[in-house]
């Protein structure tokens, strides 16, 4: 099989594009430490800016409640899972980490989880997305 130089190029560049499209942390810069949304308390946001495949910046916000559940009083990733409901004290560290103190089956309150976001949240052309849930502009 023969490679030419613009065959290695074409491969780079996909490549280049599955970054953009792929990668939240690698191009996305969180605005804040989330985000409560006063008007509807069931929502806690992860808010960024990020690189579309066209270089553009994009800000959008993220409902994490569309990400995580509480699993016993563990946070874990799972499409459409409603933590925020039994969690509090959210907080995201450094963009990539959710610590937050969550109810178990029987009603207490665990010490503090950390949940790394980096598994699951990405960047799809400078929307940010969990498990193919869009983000709204912010």
């Amino acid at each position: 099989m023969k490679f030419s130089i613009s065959t290695a190029a074409f491969a780079v560049s996909c490549f280049l594009v599955d970054s953009v499209s792929a990668s939240y942390f690698n191009s996305c810069t969180p605005s804040n430490p989330g985000w409560w949304d006063n008007a509807n308390p069931k929502h806690f946001y992860l808010v960024a800016e990020c690189k579309t495949t066209t270089g553009a910046i994009k800000k959008t916000k993220l409902d994490l409640s569309k990400c995580i559940a509480n699993d016993n009083g563990f946070m874990v990733a799972r499409a459409n899972g409603g933590f925020h409901g039994s969690c509090s004290g959210m907080y995201i560290e450094s963009g990539r980490i959710l610590t937050a103190s969550c109810r178990n089956n029987d009603g207490v309150y665990l010490a503090v989880q950390r949940l790394s976001l980096e598994p699951f949240v990405s960047n799809q052309n400078g929307v940010l997305s969990c498990f193919g849930i869009p983000a709204v502009d912010w």
